[in-house]
């Protein structure tokens, strides 16, 4: 064989060659805009992309999206990203944040989570703060069963008559600026396996009433000022363990996304209350402030993470 012979000889596409499974990895370290450019390589990557189940649709994408496309074909264009997909969708977020970002209508919102309800979405973002328009949040995404974690921002909790929540699965649960409406504090709402939940400021807080036996944390930004919208967690201060209380929401996700703590564990007996454990962090919130913010009175607190964190002026 000549020297001639052995140059010209095509390489080999050892990434094609790779199993599924291994190609719909690397497809989650890329953008979702890239992600889709993998179709055109083959009918290989055609059929990976197709299952892929790891949708983001953020800044950067529509970003990039408007450079060769006008906004609202974004719309169309994640409409079209959906319903191209044959397996699951393990992950789907999408954040509209900025002017220029797309304008969804209410329609789309429920046409695109009833679409994930049935395809057994497990981690899902919704983050709408641009423009200041209120959406509803779509009723099947209140009692999916397969929803795993979910975050809400700038939506609207509005249940028609008797309805119920009830999200089996669900671990964490992130609500930032969500309005709940007074119907809400009428209704039967259950998260039998939440163990995680965050809460930026949210209107209404009074209303969310719920069933949650297996909290064990709670992370939440906190005024002095007010103090009357938190009767919601006087059924779980007998259980929860880890209390995360923070006047920058940067310190609250911060500790929720990479649980990581501050401040050395406070412990005491049980004959002790969280009443002595509220003196320990006196100088930073103010007794008075605790006591009625949480009305914390119960003897049954074993372990508790108090982590009261303040933006330094």
């Amino acid at each position: 064989m000549t020297r001639h012979s052995r140059r010209s000889k095509p390489a080999a596409d050892l990434i094609s060659q790779l199993p599924a499974d291994v190609k719909d990895l690397i497809l989650t370290f890329l953008p979702t805009r890239d992600a889709a450019r993998t179709a055109l390589l083959s009918t290989n990557w055609m059929n990976v992309w197709y299952n892929h189940g790891h949708l983001v649709f953020d800044s950067d994408f529509f970003r990039l999206f408007r450079l060769t496309h006008h906004r609202l074909d974004c719309i169309k264009t994640i409409n079209n990203v959906l319903m191209l997909r044959a397996g699951q969708v393990h992950k789907f977020e999408l954040h509209i944040n900025h002017r220029d970002d797309p304008t969804p209508e209410q329609s789309d919102l429920y046409r695109w989570c009833l679409f994930l309800s049935r395809k057994g979405i497990v981690e899902l973002e919704l983050s709408i703060s641009y423009p200041r328009r209120r959406y509803t949040l779509p009723n099947c995404i209140l009692s999916c069963p397969t929803i795993n974690l979910l975050l809400l921002r700038g939506f609207v909790l509005d249940c028609p008559v008797e309805p119920r929540i009830v999200l089996p699965s669900v671990q964490l649960l992130v609500l930032e600026d969500v309005e709940f409406k007074p119907n809400v504090s009428g209704i039967a709402t259950s998260f039998p396996n939440l163990k995680e939940l965050v809460l930026f400021p949210c209107d209404g807080i009074s209303n969310f009433v719920f069933n949650a036996p297996k909290l064990t944390g709670l992370g939440a930004i906190v005024s002095p000022y007010v103090t009357d919208e938190w009767g919601c967690f006087a059924l779980h201060q007998t259980q929860i363990q880890t209390l995360l209380l923070s006047t920058d929401p940067l310190w609250v996700s911060l500790i929720i996304y990479c649980h990581y703590i501050f401040i050395e564990l406070t412990e005491t007996t049980k004959d002790e209350s969280l009443s002595r454990l509220v003196y320990c962090v006196d100088d930073t919130f103010g007794t008075i402030f605790f006591l009625s913010l949480f009305h914390f009175s119960s003897p049954t607190f074993v372990v508790v993470t108090l982590l009261a964190l303040v933006k330094d002026e």
